[in-house]
């Protein structure tokens, strides 16, 4: 006979590690958010941008197309990463 209440306390912490894990990812994506709107304050290139996060970030820096979308998104306006948030652009 198998310990179901092995199983289902297992689980559980599973499901706290992924959601830990979730909310680590999104404070990640933010601050990196923040550091790429730095870097275009001060006249940094998309390449230089993405070069300064590979080394402050290692594997767990955004890719190359997503410096760009933010890039973009501050040319066009949206000045912080909070804004954009708020507004369902992220």
């Amino acid at each position: 006979m198998y310990d179901y209440s092995l199983l289902s306390c297992s689980l559980q912490v599973g499901v706290v590690h992924s959601q830990f894990l979730c909310t680590q990812n999104l404070a990640n994506l933010k601050e990196q958010h923040i550091c790429i709107e730095f870097c275009f304050k001060l006249g940094k290139n998309t390449t230089e941008t993405f070069e300064v996060l590979k080394v402050a970030f290692g594997e767990q820096t955004v890719g190359r197309p997503h410096v760009f979308e933010w890039f973009s998104k501050f040319r066009n306006g949206v000045m912080y990463a909070k804004d954009a948030e708020c507004r369902g652009m992220h």
